[in-house]
Order: structure tokens, then C-alpha cells, then sequence
């Protein structure tokens, strides 16, 4: 038999117009470097990926081969991607594949493949970014999975008028032309729809409620500098979108915004909003990191509940008020710069049900307040500030992770209740050198030989004071705590 060899020798590979370039070609027989067509034929460099920049570019290289093949562009990349071939020698081929300019709103992507008697031997991909297309002050664009779209736009009397609505083949997305300037996204203006992708002038400056509710395949959104205002429930229920830069310039963001954004990983908020308003993060189970401004002074009722995926969340000094199970069932780690308020009940408990494994409070804090983190069974470490002079009472009621606690010099009172089933609480280090006022059952229920160490010079003062000399046989001299 003929013993054939293929290479793709890929000398003076050349990428015009690339961003970056990344290997990533493959063979069709999974990982196998061999074809199956011939136990002689060889294949080299076996990744090969480029991304290519809007303006579009060329990819060259050389191919060194005795067999027939053929070059295989999809048919819905043959109008933005070209090949030329020019043999320069016996078996040696010169190919040039490329890429035009991308006028798209799209970023597009295909892969070229190699055959040889009907087997795939070899393949590149090459992805295009897309244009950063800018609306008129009159038009939004927009593309959807339909050939039509119902839309509110235009609908009220006193915002401007739809005067065309017709799909622009080489912007590749419908365009929708208004009679004037177009300043609010109106309420329920796309809401329910198929919209996959839009964008929005820059001259509006509100976006009302409902205004993209419920849009399922909803997955780009660019929202202009402009805007100051995003609505109640905006894009609740927006379940493929992943990720949104909101503008600096937004100052209030309804509740509801982003309940039920399942896919939403990461979200920026701006600086200038002073409210996490209740149900805003809600069921955003794939929520990743967030930081809450440091202008953010209230946290609504169950603002972040089911945020399980959650790995850093930072609460900063200047939230004074926390809405009933704002943390409901988050995870994580948890960084606190606040005072935490007193609940009125246990299940009002700032972080009552939170799932959060690690907790740090921060230098400045004073107050953990009644009930804080009542049932979160899953911190294992919590790190309390050396400022905290209060603990109040059930404040770590059933946190049955804890193993051990650090109480700071400054804290002058413990309340009752404060490490009540903590089943798992061996050890207590408490440096105040004046005993801490506790009541009879604070730390009531912790682990078997637990162990309370405090000041060595102080053991006799803790084991006659009120309520500590319930523990007596507990507290330990420790000389690192003087």
C-alpha cells in the first residue's frame, strides 16, 4: 500500500488582524494524533484557535501533503470568510483564509475543517469579535430568536412613536426607529419577549419596571451612561443572563431587579446607590462575588436569600439596616464592616439561615446584636474585631460548625443565650481582664470537656463571678491571653 503522509507543518504561521491566538485545533478521532485512514499519516501543531479583531484579518500557513483534500468553510460563514490556495511546490500548499470586517452586532465564530475521502483530519476555529454598535438617540437595537417582536415601545401617548421597525441585514439585528428621543425604556416595554440581545441609546435615562421581565433568552444588555434609574423587576426572571455592567451613574435599582437570575454570576453595583432594595438578588444561585457600596445604607428582606453559590460577600460600615432574611441561605465568605442591629425576633436575625462558612468582623464594629447569626450551622471560623465590646444575646444560638471562639479584651457584656448549642464549642478564649457580664445559659450545650481560657492572672476573678462560676471547671489560666 501507498504509504501517504499529511503534514501540516504550519510554517510561518500568520495571524493578521488577531487579538490573541490560542491553540485549539483537533482531531476528529477524539485525541488520537494518528488518522485512521492510513496508520502513515501525521498531523502537527495539534491546537489551533484565532480570534480575530472586528476590523477582520488573514490566517496563512503551509500545508505539506501527497493526498487529495478538501477545505470545508460552513455555509453560513462563506460570506465573511474566504480561502485561497497556491501550490509552490510538489505537495506543498500555501493557504490563506480570510476573515472580513464584522458590521454585526454579533460575535461570530466557524470552523474550518480538512477532508479527505469523506474523514474530517483536521480543524480550525476562528472566532470574530463584534462591532460596538452605538443607537441613534431614535433607535434601539435588537436581536431575537423570531421574525417579529411585540413591544410596548410606542404604545403611551406621551413617550415617542414607533415610526419603522425593520431588520437591518448587515447590522444583523432588527432596528426599531422612534420620532423623536427616545429617554425612558417604558414599563413592560419588552417584557415576556424573545430578545436575546440589545442596545440602548445613550440619551435615555430611565428604565421603568417590568421593562424586560420574564425575557428567558435575554442575554446581552448594553445600558448607556445615561441612565439614573432601573425599575422594580426589571430583568427578574432573566434566567440566561450571566453578566451586566450597570452605569455609574444609576442611583436606585427597584426591588426584584435581578430575582431569579439564575445564571447571573457577577454584577458591579454603582457607587451612587444608598439602597439594596428587598428581593433584589433573590434565588440568584449562581451569584459568585459581590461588593455592596459603601454608600449603601439599608439591606432589604430577603435581598440576597438563596445566593448559594456566593464565595465573598463585603458588607460595609455604612449599613445600619438589615431587612428580615436578607442572607436567608447564602454561602461563603462573609466580611462585615457594620454594626449589626438587634432583631426583634429570632427569625429576624440579620443573618438567621445564612449558610456562610467563614465570617470576619471587622476592626470597628461594636455591636453583634440579638439573634445575628441564630442557626448558621455551617461557620466554621469567625474572626471577631478587636473594637466589639457586645455580644448580644442568641447571637450564636445553634451555630453548631463553631469548634472555637477568640472573645476580644473590649467586649463588657455577653448576652444570654450568645453560644447556646454550640454543640461543637471546645474552646472559648476570652481575653477580657474583667469577666465579661454573661447570664446563666450562655454557653449552655457546647461540646463535652469544653474548655473557657481566660487571663491567668484573672482565673480567680472569672471562676467568682456572677453566672461564670457556673463554669469554674471549665476556665483554664492561659498565659498568651495577658
Amino acid at each position: 500500500m501507498k504509504r501517504l503522509f499529511l503534514l501540516f507543518a504550519f510554517l510561518n504561521v500568520l495571524c493578521v488582524g488577531c487579538e490573541d491566538l490560542l491553540l485549539d485545533v483537533g482531531l476528529s478521532n477524539n485525541e488520537q494524533t494518528q488518522n485512521p485512514i492510513d496508520d502513515k499519516i501525521f498531523i502537527t501543531d495539534s491546537k489551533t484557535n484565532y480570534t480575530i479583531e472586528t476590523e477582520g484579518g488573514e490566517v496563512s500557513f503551509v500545508i505539506t501533503t501527497d493526498i487529495a483534500y478538501d477545505i470545508i468553510i460552513p455555509t453560513e460563514a462563506k460570506p465573511w470568510i474566504s480561502v485561497t490556495t497556491t501550490r509552490s511546490d510538489a505537495n506543498i500548499d500555501k493557504i490563506v483564509l480570510t476573515i472580513s470586517e464584522n458590521k454585526t452586532i454579533n460575535e461570530r465564530e466557524a470552523v474550518v475543517r480538512f477532508v479527505s475521502n469523506n474523514i474530517e483530519l483536521h480543524w480550525i476555529s476562528i472566532k470574530q469579535n463584534n462591532t460596538p454598535l452605538q443607537c441613534a438617540s431614535n433607535e434601539i437595537y435588537y436581536t431575537n430568536g423570531s421574525t417579529t417582536l411585540e413591544t410596548k415601545l410606542g404604545s403611551v401617548s406621551k413617550f415617542p412613536q414607533i415610526v419603522s421597525h425593520t431588520y437591518d441585514t448587515e447590522k444583523e439585528c432588527w432596528v426599531i426607529t422612534f420620532d423623536s428621543e427616545l429617554t425612558t425604556i417604558v414599563h413592560g416595554a419588552f417584557g415576556y419577549s424573545d430578545i436575546i440581545k440589545i442596545i440602548i441609546p445613550e440619551c435615555v435615562t430611565a428604565i421603568d419596571k417590568l421593562a424586560f421581565y420574564k425575557c428567558e433568552n435575554l442575554e446581552s444588555i448594553t445600558i448607556p451612561q445615561s441612565v439614573t434609574s432601573i425599575g422594580d423587576s426589571v430583568f427578574q426572571g432573566c434566567i440566561r443572563l450571566t453578566s451586566i455592567t450597570l452605569p455609574e451613574n444609576v442611583t436606585t435599582i427597584g426591588a426584584d431587579s435581578f430575582s431569579g437570575c439564575r445564571n447571573l454570576t457577577s454584577i458591579t453595583l454603582p457607587n451612587g446607590i444608598t439602597s439594596i432594595e428587598e428581593h433584589l438578588f433573590y434565588d440568584c444561585i449562581n451569584l459568585r462575588v459581590l461588593a455592596i457600596p459603601d454608600n449603601v445604607t439599608s439591606i432589604g428582606d430577603k435581598a440576597f436569600q438563596n445566593c448559594t453559590s456566593l464565595t465573598t460577600l463585603i458588607i460595609p460600615k455604612s449599613v445600619t439596616e438589615f431587612g428580615s432574611e436578607a442572607f436567608s441561605n447564602c454561602a461563603g465568605k462573609l466580611f462585615i464592616y457594620c454594626d449589626i442591629p438587634s432583631a426583634a425576633h429570632s427569625l429576624d436575625g440579620v443573618f438567621y439561615g445564612a449558610l456562610f462558612t467563614k465570617v470576619t468582623i471587622e476592626y470597628g464594629v461594636q455591636t453583634i446584636g440579638d439573634w445575628a447569626f441564630l442557626g448558621c450551622e455551617n461557620i466554621s471560623d469567625i474572626t471577631l474585631a478587636q473594637s466589639i465590646t457586645t455580644i448580644g444575646s442568641n447571637a450564636f444560638n445553634g451555630c453548631t460548625g463553631l469548634t472555637s471562639i477568640t472573645i476580644p479584651s473590649n467586649v463588657s457584656s455577653i448576652g444570654d443565650y450568645a453560644f447556646y448549642n454550640c454543640s461543637w464549642l471546645s474552646s472559648v478564649y476570652c481575653k477580657p481582664t474583667t469577666p465579661p457580664t454573661i447570664d446563666y445559659a450562655t454557653f449552655h450545650n457546647n461540646a463535652p470537656g469544653l474548655k473557657i481560657y481566660v487571663p491567668t492572672k484573672q482565673v480567680k476573678t472569672y471562676r467568682t463571678a456572677q453566672y461564670w462560676k457556673e463554669y469554674a471547671y471549665c476556665i483554664i489560666g492561659d498565659d498568651t491571653l495577658e
